[in-house]
């Protein structure tokens, strides 16, 4: 990653509520966790369009404590297709958790690299905006 600055934030953990193996810097949120009495919060993939809690930076299976990213600068996966300019791209989050340029959904970030439309996910450098990410 061509970035220069240190990826600095402040994070939370939670309990996967799935399997989260593969979704390294997607974006999760808070869910029940229906397989505990009572039923504590859990984390899992966040709702397209909607806000979340923040950015999953390690790969929990099922069960397993994740660390969360909710506000500062970390990396993230942004979708196929998606074209960013660095400072001026608002990013929202698209189908599976990964984060796209906004549209009509809740800012959740801001792009901080330049990224020219690819057919594969991207990790970037993005700034959270954790005061729009609220659901």
């Amino acid at each position: 990653m061509a970035y220069e600055e240190n990826l600095t934030f402040s994070r939370v953990s939670g309990i996967a509520n799935s399997n989260l193996s593969a979704k390294q810097f997607f974006a999760v949120d808070y869910v029940n966790d229906t397989s505990a009495v009572p039923t504590p919060l859990g984390i899992d993939i966040a709702t397209a369009g909607n806000g979340c809690l923040g950015i999953l930076q390690d790969n929990p299976i099922q069960g397993q404590a994740g660390a969360v990213a909710v506000s500062g600068i970390t990396k993230a996966a942004i979708s196929a297709s998606t074209v960013l300019t660095a400072g001026t791209t608002f990013l929202e989050i698209d189908t599976g958790g990964t984060l796209k340029a906004h549209a009509s959904g809740t800012v959740v970030a801001q792009a901080l690299e330049t990224l020219a439309s690819t057919a594969a996910v991207c990790i970037v450098a993005v700034r959270l905006m954790p005061s729009n990410a609220t659901n």
